[in-house]
């Protein structure tokens, strides 16, 4: 007599995997909670601002700097609205939600959020708004690029008042949206 081994049957289970790392996208409250806990475990944290519209190699630089200064790298993206009212209505070319997610895959960077608050970046309000921003983060470090942020000195100032410090990536600029926008128009 031959001794049959079983085998157990197979139940076929639909699963349905997101591969999008969208769990990186945070209210502002969410991450003032979670940098608020990397601090008191003595982990620090940098925060970076802007469009992100369309990711190049000065942005892929820049989030490497602000992770190798940082152990939590926080970016404050822009909603569209205000991207219109800064560089045009034919601006953002991606949209809030895809350009989060864009983030959101990168290693470097560790919880994004939108920017709610409607300013023009030049406009007064825009730093009172920056600086609320700041002060509820509360961050180690504010991060930017002088060669490509006209607005690096409020960030300094901002991080003096809230006692963090402003570190620069001093690199030249590599590149920057607009001008891939300028040349794509130009050539098509």
């Amino acid at each position: 007599m031959s001794t049959l081994l079983q085998q157990p049957k197979l139940k076929l289970v639909k699963v349905s995997v997101s591969y999008s790392k969208m769990g990186k996208v945070k209210s502002i409250s969410e991450v003032v909670k979670f940098v608020a806990k990397a601090k008191n475990d003595g982990r620090k944290v940098s925060l970076i601002t802007g469009c992100f519209d369309i990711i190049h190699i000065g942005h892929i630089k820049l989030f490497r700097f602000a992770k190798r200064h940082s152990d939590i790298v926080v970016v404050g993206l822009e909603n569209d609205k205000n991207i219109s009212l800064s560089k045009g209505n034919n601006r953002p070319i991606h949209k809030f939600k895809d350009r989060a997610e864009v983030l959101a895959e990168l290693s470097s960077i560790d919880y994004v959020f939108e920017i709610k608050d409607i300013v023009n970046f030049g406009s007064p309000n825009a730093n009172k708004t920056y600086l609320s921003l700041y002060k509820k983060i509360q961050p180690d470090f504010l991060i930017t690029n002088p060669a490509a942020d006209r607005f690096w000195r409020n960030k300094q100032k901002n991080a003096m008042e809230i006692g963090a410090k402003l570190l620069l990536d001093r690199r030249e600029r590599l590149s920057a949206s607009t001008k891939i926008i300028e040349r794509l128009e130009k050539e098509f």
